[in-house]
C-alpha cells in the first residue's frame, strides 16, 4: 500500500486541497508558503496530499506515515488493513501479508514531494510509526531529492530519543514518549519553517 490506494486518505487530501483553493483567494494568505501537517492517519493523509498537490510548500508527517511495508516491521500492512479496512481501497486487500509482491511502497510517495522540504516526526515509544521504519523511507526517498540539487536527510543515522536534524531539506526527529503531536514536535516543526519557508515568496 502507499496512500494512493487509500479510500479515505485519498478524499481527506483532496478536501486539503480544495482548502488551499479557499486560502489562494484569501489577500490576507501567502498561498505559496503554505505548510501542510498531519498526525497519525492524517499523518498519511498529508503525505499523500503533499505528493498530488504541488502547491503545499511545505509537508510534515507526525507519528504517520510507517515506514516501509516491506521491511515488515512497524505498522505492517496486514495490521492497518486489518484493524482499518475503511481506510483502505478494496485493490490493497489481496496484498496485506504479501507485500513482497508489491510494486510500490511509502518512500515513493515521499519522493513525489521532492524538490519541497518534507519532516517526518516520529517518536521512541510510538509502536504504530516505528523511529527506524520511518528513518528507511526518508532515506530511501532521499535520492530524488538529490536528483534535483537538494541536500534530502542531512542525517546519516537514525537520530536519537531527543534529537532532531533539520539542516537539509529532509526533516528528521525522535521525541521521547508515544503516539502524539505535543509542544515539542511543534517547536522542531517551526524551525525547520523558519529555515526553510520564512525567506521563500514575496511577503
Amino acid at each position: 500500500m502507499t496512500c494512493s490506494n487509500a479510500r479515505s486518505s485519498g478524499a481527506w487530501a483532496w478536501g486539503l486541497s480544495r482548502i488551499l483553493d479557499a486560502l489562494e483567494s484569501d489577500p490576507q494568505v501567502d498561498a505559496a508558503r503554505v505548510a501542510l501537517i498531519g498526525h497519525s492517519r492524517l499523518g498519511r493523509t498529508a503525505a499523500w496530499a503533499g505528493a498530488r498537490d504541488p502547491r503545499f510548500a511545505m509537508v510534515i508527517s507526525n507519528g504517520g506515515l510507517g515506514g516501509l511495508f516491506k521491511r515488515k516491521f512497524g505498522q505492517t500492512l496486514w495490521q492497518v488493513t486489518t484493524t482499518r479496512p475503511y481506510w483502505f481501497a478494496g485493490a490493497v486487500v489481496p496484498f496485506a501479508d504479501a507485500t513482497d509482491k508489491l510494486s510500490v511502497d511509502n518512500h515513493l510517495t515521499l519522493a513525489l514531494i521532492a524538490p519541497r522540504p518534507l519532516y517526518l516526526g516520529t517518536a521512541s515509544e510510538d509502536v504504530y510509526a516505528v523511529p527506524a521504519a520511518e528513518f528507511l523511507a526518508a532515506k530511501a526517498a532521499e535520492p530524488v531529492w538529490q536528483l534535483l540539487g537538494r541536500t534530502g536527510l542531512a542525517a546519516s543515522k537514525r537520530t536519537a530519543p531527543g534529537q532532531w536534524s533539520i539542516e537539509g531539506t529532509i526533516g528528521f526527529h525522535v521525541r521521547e514518549g508515544g503516539h502524539d503531536l505535543t509542544a515539542w514536535d511543534w517547536a522542531r516543526y517551526l524551525d525547520f519553517a523558519d529555515r526553510h519557508l520564512r525567506d521563500a515568496g514575496g511577503k
